[in-house]
């Protein structure tokens, strides 16, 4: 044992070390020192060998991943798949959050990964066939960000500098890239002022800048027009016709490829339509046509109508003809003459979303609405016309009276404006839907309304729904009020309306578990209750799908196939589960239950 041994004792002693003792605790304590040292050595030299390793690791296990071995055709469907997935969620952000992603698109993203990537990206022109022409806003517009006129004129500069990139480098490089791909185009040009309303804290130059570098943005956009497939147009803009001339002047031979198009305007100080393009409506390959905020008469508008097969006027955010796909509402909608007049201009329709009001505007289009009325009578006939979609208010009993649609399938009442509804006015929605599921239900297949439309008789709410033979999927729509002490009653009303319908459609059997009566809505496969209330009970939401789970052999009523319901209150028990104990086959049940939180 060597004498360290001792002095490695001594610390939990009170004992001092004698002066000749101090010479080899300095001696013993440099080799532990010089022992640790070379320990760190060690270890450094192990992590480096580890990260070596590591590094090794890394590209044997990229040698071996799945995706080496994915073929270029299955590559590129990917890449597309996630670059329309972008593109359709993209308008859905911030605009803080939507400027900053939108400048690494997937498109982007797949072409930086690696060589191979790169090269499969840049050989597939579909990845650059959809271009956004969003520019960032000017910062003149908001000039709180800045404390001295010299940091807004950097920003400024700085803007200027991002649109000539757009211009010069950009979109000229996603045009080259697409090669003869139909292109969709997204115009957002926002954020023009002409000087005059003091928004800008600036002079007339910035404006007239900005101006110039638009218009060149569009004119460069119309020399593909004849590559144009959909155009999406947002224009907030105060002077429309001279920032988009190069638009307004194309003749529908210059976008003979052109389908879609969706436009917003926001011209707030033009009374005429300053959005009057003379040949952009009128393509020979147009098919749906989206107005969403137009200022001045529509109808004036050179549309080529009778080409259209989807059609939406003052819904904004809904992709028709695509299933779970709702818009809100927003400024612009029709009264009952103009809307039997657009529909009158459309006889090829096959989806229709409208924004409706009960009471006729006496202006322009209301005018023009009256003349045809004259010339051709109340009653439209569509015989193709699959889907239709009320938003606003329920259309009137004397409008639904008006239309004959033999082959209407899917019938939607979205975004109604019911919270400031006096009573009287609210039994009128209810007396309005009635009518519309007893003129139309026969035929239905999907129907959805607000939950919050009261229903004043329970008889004549189970005529209705027994006038449902073919519906498929049903959609309980709305949102919960909000609990306030004179609006109490509503909430009651809506919860009451739910528990009634859910126990109305839910199947009476007999003691050998086999229905009998008269059934609402026998082939019902899809049900959906989105408003957060307490309508009906988790025991009652059980019982209507074991019922309604019955196998078809056994039964004359559908397997439901789907159920998606917001309950207003904990959860209480596991019903899939118990759903299984009932022998009620969960593998094909589609089946999503929200609760509300404990507190």
């Amino acid at each position: 044992m060597g004498p360290e041994i001792n002095f490695l004792d001594r610390p939990s002693t009170n004992e001092v070390p004698s002066e000749n003792e101090f010479p080899q605790i300095r001696l013993l304590r440099q080799e532990c020192r010089a022992g640790i040292d070379a320990i760190d050595k060690k270890i450094k030299g192990l992590i480096r060998q580890r990260k070596l390793l590591e590094e090794d690791l890394e590209r044997y296990d990229s040698l071996l991943s799945p995706v080496k071995w994915v073929p270029d055709d299955v590559l590129s469907t990917i890449f597309e798949i996630s670059t329309i997935t972008w593109h359709q969620q993209i308008d859905n952000l911030a605009s803080t959050q939507s400027e900053r992603i939108r400048q690494n698109p997937p498109t982007i993203i797949a072409s930086q990964i690696c060589k191979r990537w790169r090269q499969l990206a840049l050989a597939t022109p579909k990845l650059w066939a959809t271009i956004y022409l969003v520019p960032p806003s000017h910062p003149r517009m908001n000039t709180w960000p800045y404390k001295k006129q010299q940091e807004l004129d950097a920003a400024e500069r700085m803007w200027e500098a991002k649109m000539k990139q757009l211009l010069e480098i950009i979109l000229p490089l996603w045009i080259e890239r697409s090669k003869q791909q139909p292109l969709s185009v997204v115009f957002r040009l926002m954020d023009i002022n002409n000087g005059t309303d003091n928004e800008w804290d600036g002079d007339a130059t910035s404006v007239a800048t900005s101006s110039l570098l638009y218009t060149a943005l569009v004119n460069l956009a119309c020399t593909v027009a004849h590559r144009w497939k959909e155009i999406d147009l947002d224009l907030y803009i105060h002077n429309i016709p001279a920032v988009v001339t190069g638009m307004l002047v194309l003749a529908p031979g210059d976008v003979p490829r052109l389908e879609t198009i969706s436009l917003q305007t926001n011209d707030l100080r033009q009374q005429n339509p300053s959005f009057a393009p003379q040949g952009l409506f009128m393509g020979q390959s147009l098919r749906s046509l989206s107005l969403i905020r137009i200022y001045g008469p529509w109808a004036q508008l050179s549309v080529n109508w009778e080409a259209l097969k989807e059609l939406s006027v003052g819904v904004k955010g809904a992709v028709m003809g695509v299933a779970g796909s709702v818009g809100s509402s927003i400024e612009r909608v029709l009264g009952p003459c103009e809307t039997l007049l657009l529909l009158r201009m459309c006889p090829n329709l096959e989806h229709c979303e409208i924004s409706v009001t009960s009471i006729d505007k006496e202006n322009t289009d209301w005018q023009a609405a009256k003349r045809s009325e004259e010339e051709h009578g109340k009653s439209v006939r569509h015989s193709r016309l699959r889907s239709l979609r009320f938003h606003g208010s329920l259309p009137s009993v004397d409008l639904l009276s008006c239309l004959d649609l033999p082959s209407l399938q899917a019938l939607h009442f979205l975004g109604l404006h019911l919270d400031n509804l006096r009573p009287e006015h609210r039994r009128v929605q209810s007396q309005r839907l009635l009518n519309a599921i007893n003129r139309f239900g026969s035929q239905l297949t999907d129907l959805r309304f607000n939950l919050l439309v009261p229903f004043e008789s329970s008889d004549a709410v189970v005529s209705c729904f027994q006038n449902l033979p073919h519906l498929f999927s049903l959609h309980l729509g709305g949102t919960a009020p909000k609990p306030r002490s004179f609006r109490n009653t509503e909430l009651e009303v809506a919860e009451s309306t739910a528990n009634f319908l859910l126990n109305l459609l839910t199947p009476e059997i007999d003691d050998e578990g086999r229905p009998y009566g008269s059934m609402s809505c026998p082939n019902l496969k899809r049900f959906v209750s989105t408003p957060m209330i307490k309508g009906f009970t988790e025991g009652q939401l059980l019982e209507f799908i074991t019922r309604r789970s019955l196998s078809p052999t056994t039964s004359h009523i559908a397997r439901i196939e789907q159920v998606d319901v917001a309950l207003g209150v904990p959860r209480g028990m596991d019903i899939r589960s118990e759903l299984k104990l009932r022998g009620v086959d969960v593998d094909r049940l589609m089946l999503r239950i929200q609760y509300v939180k404990r507190t």
